[in-house]
């Protein structure tokens, strides 16, 4: 997949829902859609969310990037509201 830049459609996409069900962006009628990682049983939060556990839509959408802590480099996710 590219990387999502500004001004070009966002790739549609089909993951696994926090209900067991799957959900696509096109299944979303052009709502406004807001994507997380691990936040279900951390915050509670009142809607479905969706797992990208391989990291694909996190990575067309440039969204998952070498990040450092304390000097260790590793992967993760940057929050990025589009």
């Amino acid at each position: 997949m590219q990387e999502l830049t500004e001004g070009v459609k966002a790739p549609d996409f089909t993951l696994s829902a926090s209900g067991g069900q799957t959900a696509s962006l096109h299944d979303m009628g052009g709502r406004r859609v807001i994507l997380y990682d691990k936040f279900v049983a951390k915050y509670g939060l009142p809607f479905t969310l969706l797992a990208d556990p391989g990291h694909e839509i996190a990575q067309a959408y440039g969204v998952w990037k070498q990040k450092s802590n304390y000097g260790k480099k590793y992967m993760g996710i940057e929050r990025t509201t589009f």
